[in-house]
């Protein structure tokens, strides 16, 4: 994988001894000790594999698809502007770029949280992370019920929305597909010699229909900055 790595050590400052860490919540003032690397393959086991096994394909793809999350998540992989940006759209337009600002969340963005716990499928075996989530979606509830009635609004809101954009996910629009796949393969679409190049994949692999005008991949690209070594045009006719 040819990616230039950051020198800086990923790591997130610790929690302040004094802060009070609620019941059952301990495992994350655990992973507040840990790179983001470690943070992202305690609760994603395809990454955790990915890490382990050192297949740097699949642990671009996660860096490319999380960029657009901010700048405070870094798994040590320098992301190019345009797949950030591919993938700033992705989640902008699912309506889950939240998730980049779990540390600041307003009440709404909690009760998303809340809902998303609450449709994960439960495992017979849950790890220590898993439990820790469960116990944090009620320490949610415990904590919402204290809210004035304006913010537990907002709260209540956050869950409806929550179960649509679970919706918006499993059918997303073609072009968000686009969005998604140019941040996940980011890697192999910046060898590309046109936008053309990269309209025939987005056909070949069913992401857009074979009707799709060549127009609509053209946008995409100039919509994160992605400009391609070969230029759009007509062939030269003296050559």
């Amino acid at each position: 994988m040819k990616t230039s790595k950051k020198s800086k050590k990923e790591s997130i400052e610790p929690a302040a001894p004094s802060q009070a860490i609620p019941p059952g919540l301990e495992v994350f003032a655990e992973l507040k000790n840990k790179s983001h690397s470690e943070q992202i393959a305690a609760v994603v086991p395809e990454f955790k594999k990915a890490l382990n096994a050192g297949n740097d394909e699949i642990i671009g793809r996660f860096a490319g698809m999380i960029s657009g999350l901010g700048a405070e998540i870094d798994i040590g992989i320098a992301v190019p502007e345009w797949a950030k940006a591919a993938s700033r759209k992705f989640w902008e337009t699912v309506g889950m770029d939240f998730l980049g600002r779990l540390q600041n969340c307003e009440p709404e963005d909690m009760g998303k949280i809340l809902e998303f716990i609450q449709l994960t499928p439960v495992t017979d075996s849950p790890t220590k992370v898993q439990k820790g989530i469960d116990n944090l979606a009620k320490f949610i509830k415990d904590e919402a019920k204290d809210l004035p009635a304006e913010k537990n609004l907002e709260f209540a809101k956050g869950r409806v929305r929550a179960k649509k954009m679970l919706n918006s996910v499993t059918a997303m629009s073609q072009r968000t597909q686009c969005y998604l796949m140019i941040s996940l393969m980011w890697e192999k679409f910046q060898n590309f010699e046109s936008a053309g190049k990269l309209h025939i994949w987005f056909l070949e692999n069913k992401i857009l229909p074979q009707i799709t005008d060549p127009a609509e991949t053209r946008y995409i690209c100039r919509s994160i900055g992605l400009r391609l070594r070969e230029k759009a045009g007509r062939p030269n006719k003296n050559k």
